[in-house]
């Protein structure tokens, strides 16, 4: 998370365009998030197992 509010462009966008991923390091997680800029926040979209159900990754 610390990364992530540091600089939250360095990772790259996925499948929907406004989200973003970032693998959690020694976990099968990924954290998938959106910048809102005009609002200067991240939203937090999931916290995703690597190995269930991909397709309800992007809520």
């Amino acid at each position: 998370m610390d990364n992530i509010i540091a600089n939250p462009e360095l990772y790259s966008r996925k499948l929907r365009k406004e989200y973003r991923e970032v693998v959690v390091d020694g976990f099968p997680y990924n954290i998938v998030y959106k910048v809102l800029p005009e609002q200067k926040r991240i939203f937090v979209s999931s916290i995703h197992h690597q190995k269930k159900k991909p397709n309800k990754k992007y809520r």
